[in-house]
């Protein structure tokens, strides 16, 4: 079986796998999300963004926050349905727009997270890329070795 494949295969039993409990996981983890984004703007708030690197944390969590909210409030909306709307679930969380806001604000939170380490200390700026480029490789390695031995006895 190809990796491509084998894929598929482990994200077709994730999809099988998707229920209430776990959509509350992902509604809450969009809701963290948001509280990030505003619990940065409310202590922007007390420093003020007079240093370009606390500009680009505003402004990262102004874009951010809204769209957290937004994505938690449609799995709410999902999880208020119930398991008539599950079909339709799927569509909306294989599609672009819907990968697409999650990316948006996961790279604007990243970056005000990147715009405030740098605030603190110009070089901590250096170590929190690193450590988050070391951690996504590693997610990602262990992701390709579940894959490669999804469904093997």
């Amino acid at each position: 079986m190809s990796m491509k494949q084998q894929f598929q295969s482990m994200s077709n039993h994730l999809q099988r796998q998707t229920n209430s409990e776990r959509l509350g996981i992902v509604r809450n983890t969009f809701l963290a999300g948001a509280a990030l984004s505003t619990a940065i703007l409310v202590a922007l708030t007390q420093v003020g963004t007079n240093t370009a690197a606390l500009k680009v944390a505003a402004i990262g969590c102004s874009i951010s926050a809204p769209i957290w909210l937004c994505l938690a409030a449609v799995i709410e909306l999902y999880l208020h349905l119930g398991e008539e709307a599950s079909e339709n679930l799927h569509q909306l969380r294989i599609s672009k727009t819907y990968a697409a806001l999650q990316f948006i604000a996961g790279v604007s939170l990243y970056l005000s997270l990147c715009g405030l380490v740098y605030f603190l200390l110009p070089f901590a700026l250096f170590s929190f890329i690193l450590f988050s480029v070391i951690s996504a490789i590693f997610l990602k390695f262990s992701y390709l070795n579940l894959a490669k031995n999804w469904g093997r006895k």
